[in-house]
């Protein structure tokens, strides 16, 4: 009896066992999958993306294929030549202009970030493309594809040499490497690489034609010498030829022009025949299967490697032993989204796809997977990569049509369902996009179709909206045109066993609103759902939110409380301040100079030191300077600044808020901050971005919502190089380190100082110095202002009230005047809420600047009299001389100038003459005299303006010398009679 019992035990265990575990998928390495999809791309070539839970969340992107019965070629490209690299989807565009179909591309090698050309072995349709010669190139893996569309990874290594009319061989070490730096190496340059031979170090650099033969393994080259220059850099590369480089001419033979030349490539891998590799590109290191070049096992020599236990995005290539290739991604660096994968989980998780050999290729922010969906005529990016978009890396595998793939085209029609697969909770409603091809997968246009559902798992409505029915149930959709047909299996259920919000935490401002969502999971699949199916509900002291989980904050800050959305038993919480001031990280005032530390990052360096030149503080007195030198490193380098220990921050930030000020050396230098999540020791990245500014400016860096709190800052500024563009020595300041909570009401606007008099130059010794303060946010702290004349500082200033701020002037005193030369002038203001704005500059007193004068011969004028006006100058140093004369009451009949005066008439219209009298190096301060007569009767007035230019001061106009002269016109009988007189002959005529 007792057995039977145990028996029975047994079997009911193993049932439920089987029944609750059915779907509770796990994958070796990416842990739980907890949803996953899979489509056909093209014959015999399958697409399948996989969210999943190792103990953090992942996404895996898989696309396999057989080379035996899949009608693609695989093509290592690397854009229109090696330096500078390429993204994927320019290399896509490149292909399509050759001819090819692309159907998907995937990143590949590690490279040189500070020129984009891979470190490994890249050969393209046969022809070596880079290389190193000798033991070296075993330094990296290769993917290889062979003449038969098979996979193979392995270790190329090749020898390169040459010799000079038939004499002793010299070892060429490099194929397309960039020289730069002095050394004994010899390197080949091809048109691959560049325009030109890009070398950093003065070299000997010979030119080549070549006459016979390619660049292939186990195949000679020769050559004919064009031109030999023994001391150079960057030698021009045609198409047709190649370019010798060596530290001297001794090193490359002492060949001159017209000589002959030889050059020999040799593959010395005994373990593999490397003439049959098409296309391979540069991994890192193989982890899964033989190393053929150690002979050890891959999976054991990864638990050696310090770096084990780094999760990262990740690219791996693989086959199987069918021949099957298999290229997996996974993305990374994305808390909430996704953490990445060691090296030995990608291997395991390889090897649980069939894979009996892996390579690690390029990951990080290179990682990068395209696809073209059934449908699309394009190729979309399917991953997320980690820097926000796709990366220009040094090369990539595109997986192509057969060029003779159309050739026979099927033209029945296939159609594709957008999403192929539903799982949906109770009553939901979602869209289905349907797409066409033909049966070669090409883009069609799609025809006219019908839904149909069966097995009542569900209604269509509003045309291409599928409703699932209430409780659970199966079925499926048939979508069907007057030639093709397709369908989609549903699952509905009314059940749910994991419930997450969208967000585990949320930081806002008074009466902000934010619209939540929610993941639901049943048996490990994450169902399709809407926001109605849940109940929601929060504290009242934080807000209000409606069924379909819109959120209204409350309009009183300070606030915390909960968000709760439910399923049946199942809750999940969100965490949610309201009106929370940022809190200060570190302002640097109670820092003594060694608090801060510097590290480098590969080549790179730097220095800090705690700042106290006002100019260069934004609050306070003190701010963190940044040195940091990075111009003469390659590779991946920097320099960051942190603590002994992370430095904590309270509560759930949703950013860092950092002021600093960036000098004209620092324009480009890359920002970052680097911070630690509860629990976990992996890097997080909170990005500021790339300078392109000068002077302070305020700066917030996101803070992933997904993370778990709390968070400590690890580096404050990660100043990094991955390009050419970022290499640079400069420094930056900074101030004001703080955590941001979704709301600041605080003034982080600087004043301004506007309208300075006299904006460079005077010639008064009593020059009154006057501008404006104006703030349009928290006001001018006027008491703050600080006002230095050549380093000393005034007090008696003159402060007046005018439109958002003030007016401030000061006249130098009768009894201390202003000397002539240049003064040196320094402004300090400050707001109210303690942003300050500096501004140095210089004003120069010259009173050698010549002042006008003018006399008229008489105040009256009659009418008809001829009277004469004479303009002079204290001195001769002006360039011109600009006269404005008011014609309305006067006409001029003649102007005189005096020797080496030019006079040119601007404009004579509208009742007004504007004359420019030029100097041509006169002495005579006597300018011209202007003869003019009254023309109306009448009380008027004859006005003349005036002003001298100078190109001693950058043709500035000196309008303070600015006249007006007014003269009475009689209008008396006198004046009449005297008309008649003199006009009384033509009267009678």
């Amino acid at each position: 009896m007792k057995k039977k019992i145990l028996i029975f035990i047994f079997v009911l265990l193993f049932s439920l066992l089987f029944v609750n575990g059915k779907n509770m998928v796990k994958a070796a390495s990416i842990g739980t999958i907890k949803y996953t999809y899979s489509r056909t791309i093209l014959k015999d070539m399958e697409y399948t993306y996989t969210e999943s839970n190792n103990g953090s969340p992942q996404r895996a992107y898989v696309l396999k294929y057989n080379p035996k019965s899949t009608q693609v070629d695989c093509l290592a490209v690397f854009g229109e030549e090696l330096f500078g690299g390429d993204k994927i989807s320019h290399n896509i565009q490149l292909a399509k202009s050759q001819g090819y179909s692309v159907v998907a591309g995937v990143n590949a090698s590690p490279f040189d970030t500070s020129n984009g050309v891979t470190v490994g072995t890249t050969i393209q349709n046969k022809r070596l493309v880079v290389t190193t010669s000798g033991p070296l190139s075993t330094n990296y893996d290769n993917f290889a594809i062979l003449e038969d569309g098979s996979a193979y990874i392995g270790h190329p290594n090749f020898d390169l040499k040459f010799n000079v009319n038939g004499g002793s061989d010299i070892d060429i070490t490099y194929l397309n490497r960039q020289k730069k730096t002095e050394n004994n190496y010899v390197y080949l340059i091809s048109r691959d690489f560049a325009s030109d031979t890009k070398t950093l170090a003065n070299s000997c650099e010979a030119v080549l034609t070549i006459t016979k033969g390619d660049l292939l393994v186990n195949s000679t080259i020769e050559c004919k010498v064009d031109s030999v220059n023994n001391s150079t850099t960057r030698t021009k590369v045609e198409s047709g030829k190649l370019v010798l480089v060596g530290p001297s001419l001794t090193s490359l033979g002492n060949l001159k022009a017209n000589d002959k030349v030889n050059i020999k490539i040799r593959d010395n891998d005994n373990s593999f025949d490397w003439t049959k590799v098409t296309q391979t590109i540069s991994g890192f290191y193989q982890i899964l299967g033989t190393n053929s070049y150690t002979g050890k096992n891959c999976k054991q020599e990864l638990y050696s490697r310090s770096d084990r236990n780094d999760r990262h995005p990740r690219t791996t290539l693989g086959y199987k032993q069918n021949g099957e290739i298999v290229v997996y991604v996974a993305d990374g660096r994305q808390p909430g989204l996704a953490v990445g994968m060691t090296d030995l989980e990608c291997a395991e998780y390889m090897e649980s796809l069939g894979c009996v050999a892996a390579i690690r290729m390029d990951g990080g922010g290179s990682t990068n997977l395209g696809i073209r969906l059934p449908g699309d005529d394009y190729v979309t990016t399917v991953n997320k990569p980690s820097d926000g978009d796709e990366r220009s890396d040094a090369d990539a595998f595109l997986f192509v049509l057969k060029k003779d793939y159309n050739t026979n085209v099927d033209s029945s029609l296939l159609l594709h369902a957008y999403p192929n697969d539903l799982k949906l909770l109770e009553n939901t409603v979602t869209s289905i996009t349907v797409k066409a091809t033909d049966n070669n997968y090409n883009k069609k246009d799609c025809p006219e179709y019908s839904m149909e559902v069966q097995n009542g798992a569900g209604e269509i409505v509003e045309g291409n909206k599928f409703k699932a029915r209430s409780g659970s149930g199966s079925g499926k959709i048939v979508i069907t045109s007057s030639s093709a047909t397709t369908s989609v299996n549903v699952n509905v259920t009314n059940k749910v066993d994991e419930l997450y919000a969208s967000v585990n935490n949320l930081a806002l401002s008074p009466n902000e609103k934010v619209s939540l969502s929610v993941k639901a999971y049943y048996d490990s699949n994450l169902l399709i759902c809407s926001n109605e199916a849940f109940k929601w509900k929060c504290d009242e002291a934080i807000g209000t939110i409606d069924k379909s989980g819109n959120f209204t904050a409350t309009s009183d800050a300070g606030k915390n409380g909960t968000i709760t959305v439910s399923y049946g038993t199942l809750t999940a919480k969100v965490n949610v301040s309201i009106g929370q001031l940022p809190i200060e990280i570190s302002g640097f005032e109670t820092d003594k100079e060694g608090a801060w530390r510097n590290t480098q990052i590969g080549g790179g360096s730097g220095s800090c030191s705690i700042n106290t030149d006002l100019r260069y503080v934004r609050y306070g007195e003190k701010s963190l300077k940044i040195d940091f030198n990075l111009a003469k490193t390659t590779g991946t380098v920097g320099t960051q600044i942190g603590k002994a220990n992370n430095v904590s921050i309270s509560g759930t930030p949703t950013a860092i808020g950092v002021w600093i000020y960036a000098t004209p050396e620092a324009q480009g230098a890359w920002i970052r901050l680097q911070y630690a999540q509860s629990g976990s020791s992996g890097a997080l990245y909170a990005d500021f971005g790339h300078i392109d500014w000068q002077g302070w400016k305020y700066l917030e860096a996101p803070i992933d919502t997904s993370v778990k709190y709390p968070i400590s800052v690890k580096y404050l500024v990660r100043i990094m190089a991955v390009s050419e563009s970022e290499r640079l020595d400069g420094s930056i300041y900074v101030d004001g380190l703080r955590a941001v909570y979704g709301f600041t009401n605080d003034d982080i606007i600087l004043p301004t100082i506007e309208n300075i008099v006299p904006s460079a130059v005077t010639n008064s010794n009593q020059q009154t110095i006057s501008f404006d303060m104006i703030d349009l946010e928290s006001g001018i702290n006027k008491e703050k202002t600080i006002f230095k004349l050549d380093g000393k500082q005034i007090d008696n200033l003159i402060i007046k009230d005018i439109a958002n701020g003030f007016n401030v002037s000061f006249t130098p005193s009768a009894l201390i005047p202003l000397n002539n030369g240049t003064h040196s002038i320094s402004i300090r203001i400050e707001d109210n809420a303690g942003n300050f704005t500096v501004k140095d500059f210089n004003v120069t007193v010259d009173n050698t600047i010549p002042k006008m004068n003018a006399i008229i011969d008489d105040n009256i004028l009659r009418v008809g009299d001829i009277s004469t006006y004479t303009i002079s100058s204290t001195n001769t140093n002006f360039d011109k001389l600009y006269l404005t004369i008011d014609t309305s009451n006067i006409s001029v009949d003649d102007i005189v100038l005096s020797s080496s005066y030019q006079k040119n008439i601007v404009s004579n219209d509208n009742n007004t003459l504007v004359l420019e009298i030029t100097n041509n190096g006169s002495s005579s301060t006597d300018i011209l005299n202007i003869n003019f007569k009254a023309i109306n009767q009448g009380q008027g007035n004859v006005i003349i303006n005036g002003y001298f230019t100078n190109s001693k001061y950058a043709d500035l106009k000196m309008n303070l010398d600015e006249f007006k002269y007014e003269v009475e016109i009689s209008d008396n009988l006198e004046s009449i009679l005297g008309f008649i007189k003199s006009n009384i002959d033509d009267f009678f005529e």
